[in-house]
């Protein structure tokens, strides 16, 4: 990890945390999807569209419908190319 990563991924850090202790039910689920797959993934919920992308770059960002989507979507894209850094 780079030092760049490293200080986004201290950035996200700190935003999960923040989103935990006054979180909406969203928030909740972000925090739940960033604490499972956010080492290997960058996700988020903008305007109601939720979505996802790789940290090492490849395949750009991929929509989803909803939580479980992204969720399944993730262990798909992950079980077809694992992201380099990123433990199951």
């Amino acid at each position: 990890m780079d030092e760049v990563e490293g200080q986004r991924a201290a950035t996200e850090d700190a935003a999960v945390d923040q989103e935990a202790a006054g979180a909406t039910n969203t928030e909740h689920v972000l925090v739940a999807l960033r604490s499972r797959w956010g080492e290997g993934y960058r996700l988020g919920c903008d305007d109601g569209g939720w979505w996802y992308e790789r940290r090492d770059g490849k395949g750009g960002r991929q929509e989803a419908a909803g939580p479980d989507d992204v969720a399944r979507m993730i262990a798909d894209d992950h079980a077809f190319m694992p992201v380099r850094g990123c433990v199951l």
